[in-house]
Order: C-alpha cells, then sequence, then structure tokens
C-alpha cells in the first residue's frame, strides 16, 4: 500500500530525468527481487501463503514501474501516450495492459512508447505464467507436507 502512495506522492513529474531513473531502477531491481522472493518460496515451511505475499509484491512493483514509465513518456512528449495526462490515468493504463483488457482510450502512440508497453506486455505473460507455476507448485507443496507419500511397503 506504502508504494502505491509513493506513486502518487513521488514529484516524479517535474524531472524527466528523475522519473526516467526511477523507472529503470523498478524494472531493472524488479527481476533480482522477484528471483529472490521466489526462491525464498522454494525453501518455505509456508509456501502457498509466501506465494501469494511474493507474487503480490511482484504484481504491485510491476504495475507501479510500467504506470510510471507511462507518466514520463506523456509528462515529457504529451504524444508519446495518447489520452494520459494524469498518475491515474498511468496507473489505469497500466492496469488495463495487465488485464489485456485493452479498452483504447489509452494507447502508446510513439516508437518509445510502444517499445516499452511491447517489453511490458512480455513482462506481464512471463509474471502470469511464473504465478500460475509457482502457486501450482506451492499448494502442491503444501499437499505434500500435509500428506506424505506412503514409504512402506504393505508386503506380507
Amino acid at each position: 500500500m506504502a508504494a502505491i502512495v509513493a506513486f502518487f506522492v513521488l514529484p516524479f513529474d517535474e524531472s524527466w530525468l528523475f522519473g526516467s531513473l526511477l523507472v529503470v531502477l523498478l524494472i531493472v531491481g524488479l527481476v533480482p527481487f522477484t528471483i529472490r522472493r521466489f526462491g525464498r518460496v522454494l525453501r518455505s515451511e509456508h509456501a502457498v501463503g509466501d506465494a501469494i505475499s511474493a507474487l503480490l509484491m511482484t504484481l504491485v512493483t510491476l504495475v507501479l514501474a510500467f504506470a510510471a514509465a507511462y507518466y514520463v513518456f506523456a509528462q515529457h512528449n504529451a504524444e508519446a501516450v495518447t489520452g494520459l495526462s494524469t498518475k491515474l490515468d498511468a496507473f489505469y493504463f497500466e492496469i488495463t495492459m495487465l488485464s489485456t483488457v485493452g479498452f483504447g482510450d489509452i494507447h502508446a502512440a510513439s516508437q518509445p512508447a510502444r517499445a516499452v508497453a511491447t517489453v511490458n506486455i512480455v513482462m506481464n505473460m512471463v509474471f502470469l505464467g511464473a504465478s500460475i507455476r509457482l502457486l501450482t507448485w506451492a499448494v502442491q507443496h503444501h499437499r505434500e507436507i500435509e500428506h506424505p507419500p506412503a514409504t512402506g511397503s504393505t508386503a506380507p
């Protein structure tokens, strides 16, 4: 929740350089952060809860990083992302990108914005696939702990 509040409060609209650096740090930092969090889940005794926590943290970071990117584009070049003028617009656009709804009221228009949107779509697909795999593994791991397979032989 604090990250969402920070997104709306941080003044990265006043400096294109600051906003750009923030976006790059968030997106580049997302990869090792996600790997560490998912690695922790694999070693956890509470895999399902930790998997959900890791996925939510990764999702929030992914959404805010790309929302910030779109907002920075719009502040630097009004035609870069058509229909986007506020941080709420950027947040809304990223949620529609993540959900694959794509209403069309806001869309990437410039080549750099389209490049970021393409990376965004790929990362969303990877996130979705990894999420399904991690949750499936966590539930399976939980079931094995709750009901371990029989190891003894029943032969007379």
